[in-house]
């Protein structure tokens, strides 16, 4: 890894930090409500959780010899290991963390005293809790794994086009979790690590260069898969020619599973960028509007914009989502461009705008040029 590159570390938590070196009924208090929600805990027992949790909170803040940082969680040996016992952030740019916790009273308090510690040595820290990550719900893990993915996706690009080194700690969390994360390491992390049993020995697994084929699928479910990714649920008899592993289905409807996501997510740029794409339910094209595209002669990027904010508007004009700050769909005042009624935003940084009207319950687009503003 090159000298001074800034490093983004995901760190899987489990609760090793309020189990390691207690009594046996604390571990089994610990294990037996390790799943629960607040919601579900009762207040007797949301009372000897909280005292064990700040006990463990002032143990840890009130030391600073490393071994015994490590004895108290694992997840933090993992990283204090990986860092070579160097806690003081870098200058210029520090490194970046964010906590994967799960879904739970013990997983959200866990995260907040690892990225209090984490703060208080000068990082900047930031917490994911996919909703219903639990080991408790396989239905509802399967659904946060794929809000995990939409995770990556949305923001760990930009680190690594930032030019952030990404690694995973794989140290602590569930099984299961760390399980999953291995898959999604091989396409959105540089590296990965763990400690091996002996509880000293890192062990790091490189980024392999992994490719998901899914043309076939989606170039022949291309509508039913672009519905699917923008998190509509759709009938399941829609969904025929999509692989079952990629669905979730109730016998009657249908959504991406975790793994429908992860491919969802890694293809649909190479599909945005390759064509003006032919229009979701509730849109038109006038019969100008695609030449106009094609005049436009867009970039790749542009081109995949223009298509995602069209699939979109498509959700936004049928009344499945509220009208998003970068659609800001609106009535145009007066009839300055007949027959357009409405204009919406494309790209944040230029002045052009789409054009249309709504014709027998479709919005008709007109065109693509400059806002009138």
């Amino acid at each position: 890894m090159p000298e001074r590159q800034s490093r983004l570390i995901l760190t899987t938590c489990g609760t090793s930090l309020l189990t390691n070196g207690v009594d046996q009924e604390t571990r089994s208090r610990i294990n037996r409500l390790a799943n629960r929600g607040e919601q579900d805990t009762s207040g007797e027992e949301r009372g000897l959780l909280d005292r064990h949790i700040e006990e463990r909170r002032m143990l840890l803040s009130a030391t600073d010899n490393l071994d015994e940082i490590r004895r108290l969680s694992a997840e933090l040996n993992g990283l204090i290991t990986y860092l070579g016992g160097n806690l003081s952030p870098a200058p210029g740019r520090p490194d970046e963390h964010i906590l994967l916790t799960s879904d739970t009273y013990l997983g959200v308090r866990v995260g907040e005293i690892m990225g209090d510690w984490l703060r208080d040595r000068g990082f900047s820290v930031r917490t994911w809790t996919p909703e219903r990550l639990t080991t408790s719900d396989r239905d509802g893990f399967r659904h946060a794994m794929a809000e995990l993915v939409r995770c990556c996706e949305d923001q760990l690009p930009g680190y690594k086009a930032g030019g952030y080194h990404i690694a995973f700690n794989l140290t602590g969390g569930f099984k299961s979790i760390q399980g999953f994360m291995q898959t999604l390491g091989m396409f959105y992390a540089d590296e990965m690590f763990y400690i091996f049993e002996t509880g000293k020995s890192l062990i790091t697994i490189p980024r392999l260069p992994v490719r998901l084929e899914a043309e076939d699928v989606i170039r022949e479910n291309e509508k039913c898969i672009r519905r699917l990714g923008l998190e509509e649920t759709l009938p399941l008899r829609e969904c025929r020619g999509i692989p079952e592993t990629l669905l979730f289905d109730d016998g009657h409807d249908a959504m991406l599973s975790e793994w429908g996501q992860l491919i969802w997510q890694k293809s649909k740029h190479e599909l945005y960028s390759k064509e003006l794409l032919d229009p979701l339910p509730g849109l038109r094209y006038g019969s100008a509007f695609p030449k106009k595209v094609r005049q436009l002669n867009l970039s790749p990027d542009r081109l995949a914009t223009l298509n995602e904010r069209l699939d979109q508007l498509s959700l936004t004009v049928r009344g499945k989502r509220e009208n998003l700050r970068s659609l800001d769909l609106k009535p145009l005042k007066g009839d300055p461009r007949p027959p357009s009624t409405h204009e919406c935003d494309v790209w944040s940084d230029d002045e052009r705008r789409l054009f249309g009207h709504y014709e027998d319950g479709v919005f008709v687009l007109d065109d693509i040029e400059r806002g009138l503003h």
